[in-house]
């Protein structure tokens, strides 16, 4: 499973839940498949453009560097859907089963961001930005 930045419908682009399907050597691209089963879309993205999930939870008390702190910009899955979302980290875990409080970019709360909303710990990477 990985997030993969792919071009979807009306020409946005997004990072979406996917899986491998395939990888070509010779041009570094991967093709994947979107999980959404509505949507059913297979896509071809270039190596940067597509990150794997972590396989294991970290602990934090074990392997504090492991987990992003306060303040941190990731891209983590937004609540009940398939697409991952610029967000920051409100409270990292304390334990390896807790998750993280991510706050979403929501240009309609005064903020800036959304409220807190627990996502999964292999839900949240690293952010990236392309343009």
């Amino acid at each position: 499973m990985v997030a993969a930045f792919v071009t979807v419908k009306h020409k946005l682009n997004e990072w979406i839940l996917a899986e491998v399907v395939d990888y070509n050597l010779d041009t570094e691209e991967f093709k994947v498949q979107d999980i959404d089963e509505k949507q059913n879309s297979t896509y071809v993205a270039k190596r940067e453009r597509v990150i794997p999930l972590p396989s294991w939870r970290a602990n934090p008390i074990e392997n504090p560097n492991a987990i992003f702190s306060k303040g941190t910009e990731i891209l983590a899955l937004y609540e009940n859907t398939t697409c991952f979302y610029k967000g920051i980290v409100h409270e990292p875990p304390t334990t390896s089963i807790e998750p993280y409080q991510i706050s979403f970019e929501d240009s309609d709360c005064p903020s800036g961001f959304s409220s807190p909303t627990s996502v999964t710990q292999k839900y949240v990477l690293a952010y990236k930005k392309f343009d």
